[in-house]
């Protein structure tokens, strides 16, 4: 492709050939309890993220990183309250750093189903991958 690429995304060699942990990735994301966590802001905030390319409509949830352990207590509480499984979480920062560390603290508190996505980039850089059935 042609121009920079965006501070936080992968190298595109990564990607050829369609490698095992990208499939395991994007089936991950289509589970249709997953909840996107953007780490940053000053505030929390909730939506949805509409179904762009290849990655379908996602509900995500804006949390600062002040106050991701409180989150995950709320997180963990409302699931056993509901009696249910604790939701399937992927992570994205301003930085992949942040990122890491994020998915660090959710499996220390006892999330199990966790994905990091590292950055808006790579984020994109999935949203903007071909389907595998299209060769």
């Amino acid at each position: 492709s042609e121009g920079l690429k965006p501070s936080g995304s992968l190298p595109e060699w990564l990607f050829e050939e369609r490698p095992v942990w990208l499939d395991a990735l994007l089936s991950f994301l289509e589970d249709p309890d997953v909840l996107l966590v953007r780490l940053g802001g000053s505030r929390r905030a909730r939506g949805l993220r509409p179904a762009k390319g290849r990655l379908p409509q996602l509900q995500e949830v804006a949390v600062p990183m002040e106050q991701l352990r409180s989150w995950g207590r709320e997180e963990l509480q409302e699931a056993a309250d509901q009696g249910r499984q604790v939701r399937p979480v992927a992570v994205f920062a301003a930085d992949a750093e942040n990122a890491a560390d994020a998915v660090q603290v959710l499996r220390s508190m006892g999330f199990k189903r966790l994905a990091n996505l590292h950055t808006k980039a790579f984020l994109q850089q999935l949203q903007d991958l071909p389907r595998s059935d299209n060769p």
